[in-house]
């Protein structure tokens, strides 16, 4: 097989590679929506709860900041009959933390529901609920679903963002590599078009970013009318703003790179931080954005590091290997290596920090969507760093071995070609990046369930913890006689407190307000479903849950069913 030959089929396996790769990327973005980034630790009065004085007040924390859609109903508190029993607006504290719903003053007895749907800190739409009675029992009245955010728009906002990273590549990334390399000037000029290319497609996604995540955000509030009546809120929000940011640095950049009339350090400092500025306002309205400074710190590396060895990979396969290289470009492409080393090594070593803080657990990586597109950006980040290698690995051994200075004819080639796979490469590491932004952090959505099923008495219990992991758990036990037993009563009540043998916690009491029969086919016995209030779980290792069944005042039965917390 021929050079020109082999490297054909290199580019054909590339292309079905990324062809793949956007497949998988579309069945993720188009598959149901993911659990909200955000997650509520604790409400006031707590979900299901019988109280004796009327509340003025509801209250719920958040584990991170969240923010306001600017629709009116996306918060609210009814009764039974659907009529709003809040009054004013709900409020945020400073840390953005703590919503509060205020309530009218004379409420009457009886069942209410408060929803909410607001944004979480990395711009997701989070929706939740609680009920309780005051002077009556909570359980008669059925909670509302939170509303999951528009499917489409999950997709286009994914996409879009992957459009904006690779104008981000192109408008800052493509430029000093060619003068790193000593382009010639009809090749400098090439560059700066393609530059100004870059930068006008990134002024053009971001816009089209801010009027699509305006629409995926309200797409998960309860429509109450008012439209997009809120846009222009949502434009003055931080979120909104950094796309004003964003979309000034590279109009400043294009300014910058079409007033290029002589290459100086200054004009090539200038627009490295134009860059650099541009990429912080990408990190701060997404995952890196939402958590602790050395995130956003690590974040911000990692992405300098892509748009870095990215647009170095576009220049290089379409724009200063078009033909053979001279002796003096060889002689300076050792330089493009170590550039390009110190970059994919900060996107490698960013990268490790990033999986570590956004996956938390080893079973996430398999087991939820982030952690499957994760594994697959990483797969194509390995095997870009392959080629990489075998690029470096090349430029020494022409310097060592040519004899008049300058690769063997159709070497050139060959290298053009595999920079230009690495390319293809990198191009669905940027899909990839796209959709990840999109998706709930394998930590948060990471969601191992452990399901026992036991004997106490005369019952069959299943009993299912979700998920087993630090923080909040739910906690059903399905109760049914056994077949033939005509005379056990169906169960009234069942009790559950955990405790951790090895640590601190001897006596965890666990809620179970909701008992509901459930219907089967007839003549079987009748299961009863129990279903606890949300309990937090405060430490890892091997947990015990006690479960009583109780039928009457004399006829109670225990079991024990052991579950490990990660």
């Amino acid at each position: 097989m021929t050079v020109a030959a082999r490297a054909r089929s290199l580019s054909s396996l590339a292309a079905l590679a990324l062809l793949l790769t956007l497949q998988a990327v579309f069945g993720v973005i188009f598959a149901d929506s993911a659990s909200a980034h955000a997650y509520v630790i604790a409400t006031d009065p707590a979900n299901g709860t019988e109280l004796d004085e009327a509340p003025t007040q509801v209250t719920v924390t958040f584990d991170e900041a969240v923010t306001f859609t600017g629709r009116e109903g996306a918060v609210r508190v009814i009764d039974s009959e659907g009529n709003r029993v809040d009054t004013d607006a709900a409020t945020l504290d400073d840390d953005r933390l703590v919503l509060r719903i205020p309530l009218q003053t004379d409420l009457p007895e009886g069942l209410y529901v408060a929803s909410w749907s607001l944004v979480s800190a990395d711009t997701h739409p989070i929706g939740g609920s609680l009920q309780f009675g005051y002077g009556v029992p909570a359980t008669a009245l059925v909670a509302e679903d939170a509303v999951q955010p528009d499917a489409r728009l999950t997709a286009a906002v994914g996409i879009t963002k992957a459009i904006t990273y690779g104008g981000l590549a192109l408008g800052f990334g493509l430029l000093p590599t060619a003068l790193l390399l000593a382009a010639e000037q009809r090749q400098q000029r090439a560059a700066r078009r393609a530059a100004l290319i870059g930068l006008g497609i990134t002024v053009i996604s971001s816009t089209v970013q801010l009027v699509l995540q305006y629409a995926w955000t309200i797409s998960a509030a309860p429509d109450d009318g008012t439209g997009w009546s809120g846009f222009w809120t949502f434009s003055s929000s931080a979120y909104g703003t950094a796309i004003g940011l964003r979309v000034l640095i590279c109009l400043a950049a294009a300014w910058l790179v079409a007033t290029w009339s002589q290459t100086t350090r200054a004009r090539i400092l200038a627009l490295i931080g134009l860059g650099v500025a541009a990429v912080a306002t990408v990190v701060q309205n997404g995952h890196g954005g939402a958590g602790a400074w050395w995130q956003y710190l690590f974040t911000l590396v990692h992405g300098v590091a892509a748009v870095t060895w990215i647009g170095g990979l576009l220049a290089m396969g379409w724009l200063l290997l078009l033909q053979r290289l001279t002796a003096a470009r060889l002689r300076q492409l050792p330089w493009w290596s170590l550039f390009a080393g110190i970059s994919v090594a900060a996107l490698v070593i960013s990268g490790l920090v990033q999986s570590l803080a956004q996956v938390g657990y080893p079973g996430a990586l398999f087991t939820t969507q982030y952690g499957l597109v994760l594994s697959a950006k990483l797969v194509l980040a390995i095997v870009a760093l392959a080629l990489g290698a075998w690029g470096f690995v090349w430029v020494r051994r022409q310097l060592r071995e040519s004899t008049t200075g300058r690769p063997a004819e159709g070497q050139t080639a060959r290298l053009r070609h595999r920079v230009r796979i690495e390319a293809i490469a990198a191009i669905g590491i940027i899909a990839l990046s796209g959709v990840l932004s999109s998706l709930t952090p394998a930590k948060a959505a990471y969601a191992p369930v452990t399901t026992a099923q036991t004997a106490a008495g005369p019952y069959d219990l299943t009993v299912t913890i979700s998920p087993t992991r630090l923080g909040p758990e739910t906690i059903t036990v399905i109760a049914v006689r056994r077949s033939g037993d005509d005379n056990t009563p169906l169960a009234q009540q069942v009790e559950v407190s955990l405790s951790q043998p090895d640590g601190g916690v001897q006596a965890l009491a666990v809620e179970m307000p909701y008992r509901v029969p459930q219907s089967i086919s007839s003549g079987q016995p009748t299961p009863v479903r129990f279903t606890s209030q949300t309990v937090t779980v405060p430490s890892t290792g091997e947990w015990t849950a006690m479960v009583t069944v109780v039928d009457s005042e004399i006829e109670q039965y225990t079991k024990t069913v052991v579950f490990t917390v990660e």
